[in-house]
């Protein structure tokens, strides 16, 4: 064979090789493990999952540190190529509207207020609302607490009238399931002055008297209460407090069945020597449905298996159980939760 002729073979013979070696790298499956692209993203290109964003809430809010410290631990401990952190947000509604636009993947939420996404009621009503999210979990019971002024002549939710209370932020979950037990007893927002202001500005308003309470759904304990209580100016009611008290809970439970009795026990606040009878419902970690089953495995594996190392961070942490893990109301929950809590035999 003549050199020209040999060389021209050669180069072909290159050629063909690299051809073929580029289409089968081209045609290799994605790896599914923490970090890389989740498959069946309704998202153009898909949704890659090396920064995860955590919804929580406004900050001193509780949500906010809960979504700190598993953030931090994930950061710390996975081993992973995926970095998650935490972000503000006006709570609930507002997680759910921003998992729709991929600001957010995952997101904390009261099990009512993602009930009402699913079926486009209440504060979602007639929106064309993101609802294609799955629950990871169950964290904690968030708790109906009105802390209102002694000198306000409050003595349950029927004595509201005339007086000014905050609701909590708009868009905020706590206000949304605020507005539906006030709803469920038959009582017009419009019968008292209704503010919708951060619980944090509004106890500040309470304790200098330009207020005479506020109502929230959250967790019993925090710091939003807290330091309510620690004024002496304050009396803690529940749904449950004046005389038909018990009545109330029955019929909030039984218009909005996600509610449950709860009792805030006595001393959980400075200033509270009496227990408190009232309502509470599940508080859910929930996220956008094309996350991969590998990160939330082990996402869900990890902060299950370090609650010990997260309750240094917030004492809520306290309050999570693998028996109460997958009461999420009957909403559908992500395979790789499931896979989790089927191996250590809760589902």
């Amino acid at each position: 064979m003549k050199a020209t002729q040999k060389i021209s073979f050669l180069l072909a013979l290159a050629c063909v090789f690299v051809c073929i070696c580029g289409c089968a790298s081209s045609s290799a499956p994605a790896s599914s493990s923490a970090g890389s692209a989740a498959s069946g993203s309704g998202e153009a290109g898909g949704i890659v999952e090396s920064q995860i964003v955590i919804g929580t809430s406004t900050s001193g809010g509780t949500w906010q540190p809960i979504g700190i410290a598993m953030s931090q631990l994930w950061n710390e401990s996975s081993g992973s190529n995926c970095s998650i952190s935490a972000s503000t947000s006006d709570g609930g509604n507002e997680n759910i509207l921003r998992l729709g636009t991929n600001d957010q993947q995952f997101a904390m939420c009261a099990t009512a207020t993602c009930l009402e996404a699913m079926n486009k009621s209440g504060s979602f009503e007639g929106m064309d609302v993101y609802d294609d999210f799955l629950v990871m979990f169950n964290m904690y019971p968030t708790v109906f607490q009105m802390p209102v002024l002694k000198t306000s002549g409050i003595e349950s939710i029927w004595d509201i009238t005339g007086k000014s209370l905050n609701l909590g932020a708009a868009g905020s979950g706590s206000r949304s399931m605020n507005v539906a037990i006030l709803k469920a007893l038959g009582i017009d927002e419009s019968s008292f002055d209704s503010q919708a202001i951060s619980h944090s500005n509004a106890i500040d308003m309470v304790i200098d008297e330009k207020m005479d309470g506020y109502m929230i759904v959250g967790d019993s304990g925090q710091s939003h209460q807290m330091k309510a209580m620690s004024s002496n100016k304050m009396i803690m009611l529940g749904l449950g407090s004046g005389p038909n008290g018990d009545e109330d809970i029955a019929t909030v439970i039984s218009k909005e069945p996600y509610f449950y009795e709860f009792t805030i026990p006595a001393n959980t606040y400075p200033d509270q020597d009496y227990d408190v009878k009232t309502v509470a419902q599940g508080t859910l970690l929930i996220c956008r449905s094309d996350i991969s089953e590998e990160l939330v495995y082990e996402f869900t594996k990890l902060v299950w298996e370090n609650l010990d190392y997260l309750e240094t961070f917030n004492a809520v942490f306290s309050q999570m159980s693998l028996e109460d893990a997958c009461n999420v109301g009957g909403l559908p929950m992500h395979p790789g939760a499931i896979r989790y809590f089927e191996e250590v035999g809760v589902l």
